[in-house]
């Protein structure tokens, strides 16, 4: 039990080290070579336009989420009735 916990201690610190910074020197130089005079510009943000309230006046109209089928009905019940 103890020498499988040393052992997985001896990996976690090996696996660790390998992480250095002293490796991937090729990298860094490769990734600094690429990076020389490239400017990033970055476009304006672009204008925040005031929020304008609008007012819905369209209670009279019929309600386009009601089914076409009950609107009809409503309207014949509602002729049916003047006569």
């Amino acid at each position: 039990m103890i020498s499988r916990l040393a052992l997985c201690g001896v990996a976690v610190a090996l696996s660790v080290a390998g992480c250095g910074g002293e490796s991937h020197q090729d990298l860094r130089a490769w990734m600094q070579e690429q990076g020389k005079g490239v400017k990033g510009k970055l476009d304006p943000l672009p204008q925040v336009k005031p929020y304008e309230p609008f007012a819905y006046n369209a209670f009279d109209l019929p309600d386009p989420f009601q089914a076409a089928q009950d609107r009809a009905g409503q309207g014949s019940a509602a002729s049916s009735r003047r006569t």
